[in-house]
């Protein structure tokens, strides 16, 4: 059993105050696709090119029986690719939304507009959401302790851009890296 957790913005007055004059001007559904791209600014998923903050609900992590907390690191990735000699040379840039550390967490977690919720939309606590998360199975299983046997499938590839940021791992069939204790995915969806 895993349950998967995200945060939320509050949308503020304003946000609440422009979509509800959209919908109340909308007639026929000539301003529909307006409230639906307004809505998924509100509250929909940022995806790993969106640049900007201005985002409903971000993936934050996963708890599973037996595993330790996974963290997700919500990087955000630049495209600086660029053609040469008529040959396309892909080249990304990253930038984090939130320190990958406790205290970095903790900050980003307790912003004032921030709600921590769960997959069933239930809110939590934050504080005790981060006392759960950083407690949950220490000594649990992490991706290098479950495929150091198994090795289904090599993610050297995957892991290409945390190397780049720093990170450093000791197989390549590691989905996860460590950093201020914590148990961080290399992929940018998963659940």
């Amino acid at each position: 059993m895993s349950t998967n957790y995200y945060l939320r913005h509050k949308p503020t007055f304003g946000q609440i105050n422009e979509l509800t004059d959209l919908i109340r001007s909308t007639k026929n559904g000539e301003h529909f696709k307006e409230v639906i791209d307004m809505v998924n600014k509100i509250y929909g998923e940022p995806d790993e090119y969106d640049q900007t903050n201005e985002w409903g609900k971000l993936h934050i992590g996963k708890r599973s029986n037996g595993w330790k907390f996974q963290w997700c690191p919500n990087i955000i990735k630049h495209n600086m690719s660029y053609m040469e000699n008529g040959e396309y040379i892909p080249k990304y840039e990253y930038e984090y939304r939130y320190p990958l550390t406790k205290q970095g967490l903790t900050d980003f977690i307790m912003q004032d507009d921030i709600v921590v919720i769960d997959e069933y939309y239930e809110v939590q606590d934050k504080a005790e959401f981060l006392e759960m998360a950083f407690s949950w199975y220490p000594d649990g299983y992490d991706s290098c302790s479950y495929n150091n046997e198994t090795k289904l499938y090599d993610f050297s590839k995957d892991q290409e851009k945390y190397k780049e940021l720093g990170y450093t791992f000791s197989t390549g069939y590691q989905t996860d890296f460590f950093n201020d204790g914590l148990r961080w995915t290399i992929h940018e969806n998963f659940s």
